[in-house]
């Protein structure tokens, strides 16, 4: 997935997560910055990333991309430190984290999700191209969840029910 796809799921999942929380607009924006950011931590290992590309200065990089920050272990750590915290930013940071990796999934490449193991898990039958058609769509996509979600106030019943189902 391109780092915007990253950036725009992650906002989209930060919206709606923030609704269900009742926030002030000064802690709704900030939860959604915290889920947008951290949506883009699992390439933080990669010199070519969204954000690798801004630190001069990365320890990350000894790292094999699409290795360990794309793992299980990851989210194992993000979920201990927000159930011993408490602290409900760290829910936004997994959510983030975890659509990095469910995108992740949905791509060509797949993820690590078992490392050091390397079978790649891989959640789509016809798996995305980064930079594809598909990627630009869920990019477009994600934005127009945003609005969507926005102009329901989070209501998930409200939005199940415009699908045709």
């Amino acid at each position: 997935m391109m780092g915007k796809t990253h950036i725009a799921i992650g906002i989209a999942v930060g919206a709606l997560l923030s609704y269900q929380y009742n926030l002030d607009l000064a802690s709704q924006l900030g939860m959604v910055g915290a889920a947008a950011i951290s949506s883009l931590l699992p390439d933080l290992d990669s010199p070519v990333s969204t954000l690798g590309k801004l630190l001069p200065i990365n320890p990350l990089r000894i790292l094999h991309h699409r290795g360990l920050l794309h793992s299980a272990s990851m989210l194992i750590i993000l979920v201990v430190l927000y159930l011993s915290s408490g602290q409900l930013w760290l829910l936004f940071v997994l959510a983030g984290y975890t659509s990095h990796l469910l995108a992740d999934a949905l791509t060509v490449q797949g993820i690590p999700f078992f490392y050091p193991f390397r079978a790649k898990v891989r959640l789509c039958p016809l798996p995305i191209a980064t930079s594809g058609i598909i990627d630009h769509l869920l990019f477009i996509g994600s934005w127009l969840f945003l609005v969507i979600t926005i102009f329901n106030g989070g209501d998930v019943q409200k939005m199940i029910s415009y699908l045709p189902l």
